[in-house]
């Protein structure tokens, strides 16, 4: 995804970020009263539907797309009041939703991604079997369907390979909102494990020259 391409999408979601405080600054105390209503919905609804009662719920009281909300929230980026045209305006309001976004902010994206995309793979947990060269793997959607299966670190390397690729064009290519967090830990994981397959290579080496 090229500069330009983030810049548009930055601009469309400043501007309806903007449309979307305007209504919510009709709401008397909303800066008490928005966060107020998730923190309920977090506390009482489960979490296959909490994003839609949410929904209707805040569209309902502002009159405005909550969506629009929901898609901030799941931002990569928190957006400062300086890059706002009207920043005397917006500064409370800007600083209600930021206030929200730090404290629910990694939790509603998972779930609203959930939301708009229920067959999307959005987990994985693995099972490392001690001294066995066979171990479980388990792929869950955002329906709470799952897949289970075994693999081998032989068979699983070059898929890895293949999946990193298809993950660079599909960045390239696509539209993402990367969360700067996930980016640095994959960048110290893949680090490590690249030191680590290196020192393998370096012992494979010594072993063949014995």
């Amino acid at each position: 995804m090229n500069k330009s391409t983030i810049e548009n999408n930055e601009e469309a979601l400043r501007n309806n970020l903007s449309k979307f405080m305007d209504n919510m600054m009709k709401i008397d105390n909303y800066f008490d009263v928005i966060p107020r209503i998730i923190k309920l919905h977090f506390e009482v609804d489960n979490k296959d539907d909490l994003i839609a009662n949410l929904h209707m719920h805040i569209s309902e009281m502002i009159n405005s797309d909550a969506n629009i909300l929901f898609e901030y929230l799941s931002y990569g980026r928190t957006l400062e009041i300086k890059e706002f045209q009207n920043k005397g305006k917006y500064k409370r309001a800007l600083e209600c939703i930021n206030n929200i976004k730090i404290e629910y902010g990694s939790l509603i994206r998972v779930l609203y991604n959930g939301y708009k995309t229920p067959f999307i793979i959005n987990s994985l947990q693995t099972n490392i079997n001690n001294g066995d060269s066979t171990h479980e793997i388990k792929f869950s959607r955002a329906d709470g369907k799952s897949l289970s299966g075994q693999f081998k670190p032989n068979i699983l390397l070059p898929i890895l390979s293949s999946l990193i690729n298809s993950l660079k064009k599909s960045i390239e290519n696509g539209v993402y909102n990367l969360n700067t967090g996930d980016i640095e830990r994959f960048l110290h994981t893949s680090k490590e494990f690249n030191k680590f397959l290196e020192s393998l290579l370096d012992k494979n080496k010594e072993e063949s020259n014995d």
